[in-house]
């Protein structure tokens, strides 16, 4: 169609639905003033994000505007579930054993060592494993078994896991080793946490294991840490961690002695790291749920008689109370939930009431189970 064709389309159909109305004087646009209401409450749940949970989402440092470098000290005995949510989420970490932990560590290595030394034979260390576990290893052969133990484990596929799960992993693995029980130097559980300081995460195939969890994904940590061809990434870019870990200021290769591969991938580090990372997504969706409802509640004028505090404290379901409390604050103020802004669409001035004094017994549900989650999480990374 030609231009002057269109403009007499454009003519004919102005002349035919007539000029746009005029608003009167006083007038404000409906839009406009729907929008102005809206605002506070959006700001609410934007600040619902970092304040709502009975047990509230430890954001990183750098999230709250502090130090963009998470420090961790890892004991063994005292990882919480805040420390490994920001493990999850800083932007870089500086995660270190306790000097107690170290000392601990290098006793109980020569403790092992003494073992072996007075004759004790120990499946994986100075024994092989699966059916030649009663063959006995040369002193010679030891330290490349472990290489081999390694190897032979790593032989997953599919998708790896988010980088943020395989740094977590490595460092509930590190808090396993503090603990001084698995026979392990220091200086292993030393060279996981510097691949974490580093900014150097193994790629990390999801799909392998059968029985314990970690054997391929922690035997695939296990040779990057080694500096041996296995894919990790570092600044974005995967390659093999033999070319990597130069890049990354680190020493480009690290051997394993007797006993350390099987402590490397026999537990459930990484089992418990993705759990962790549920529970974290689990609670952000809580927060966000509760955010929801309350723009759900102010869109569709709902009565705030429905989240009355002496209705939820009488059920006496526990987090019901508290989440109610925190639906309160963030309708507080509205102008649409009242007997007038109801009039103002037409609306009945008495909404129905039970939908929303039942959100809160449901989502203080998701609550509980979330603690429960929070317990066994912090069991399994200890």
């Amino acid at each position: 169609m030609e231009k002057a064709d269109m403009d007499k389309e454009r003519a004919g159909a102005a002349r035919r639905c007539g000029p746009p109305p005029r608003r009167r004087r006083g007038q404000r646009s409906v839009t406009r003033r729907r929008t102005r209401l809206a605002l506070p409450l959006v700001g609410a749940l934007l600040f619902s994000l970092t304040s709502c949970g009975s047990a509230p989402h430890a954001r990183t440092p750098a999230a709250a505007g502090g130090p963009a470098t998470v420090h961790v000290v890892l004991d063994g005995n005292s990882l919480t579930l805040e420390q490994m949510f920001a493990v999850l989420d800083a932007p870089a970490l500086s995660v270190h054993l306790a000097p107690q932990a170290r000392e601990r560590m290098r006793q109980n290595r020569e403790e092992a060592i003494g073992a072996l030394n007075s004759g004790q034979r120990v499946y994986g260390w100075n024994q092989a494993l699966g059916p030649l576990k009663d063959h006995a290893l040369t002193p010679a052969e030891q330290r490349r078994f472990q290489r081999n133990i390694l190897r032979s484990n790593a032989a997953g596929v599919g998708p790896a896991f988010p980088p943020s799960v395989a740094r977590l992993a490595l460092v509930i693995r590190a808090n396993q080793m503090a603990r001084a029980r698995m026979g392990v130097r220091p200086q292993l559980a030393e060279r996981m946490l510097d691949l974490v300081n580093a900014g150097v995460t193994p790629e990390m195939p999801q799909i392998g294991s059968l029985g314990i969890g970690d054997l391929q994904p922690m035997a695939e940590a296990g040779l990057v840490a080694l500096g041996e061809a296995a894919p990790a990434r570092f600044n974005g870019k995967v390659a093999p961690a033999s070319q990597l870990l130069p890049l990354a200021g680190l020493t480009p290769s690290f051997t394993l002695e007797q006993g350390e591969a099987l402590p490397v991938i026999s537990g459930s580090a990484v089992v418990a790291a993705s759990f962790v990372h549920a529970v974290e997504r689990a609670e952000r969706l809580a927060d966000l749920s509760e955010g929801g409802l309350a723009l759900f509640m102010d869109a569709t004028r709902a009565e705030t008689q429905a989240l009355d505090a002496r209705t939820h404290q009488e059920r006496r379901v526990p987090g019901e109370i508290d989440v109610a409390a925190r639906l309160r604050a963030l309708v507080a103020g509205s102008g649409w939930m009242t007997d007038a802004g109801r009039r103002r669409l037409g609306r009945p001035t008495t909404a129905y009431r039970t939908p929303s004094r039942c959100v809160p017994r449901r989502t203080s549900s998701a609550r509980c189970a979330r603690r429960s989650a929070t317990s066994a999480a912090s069991s399994n990374a200890r």
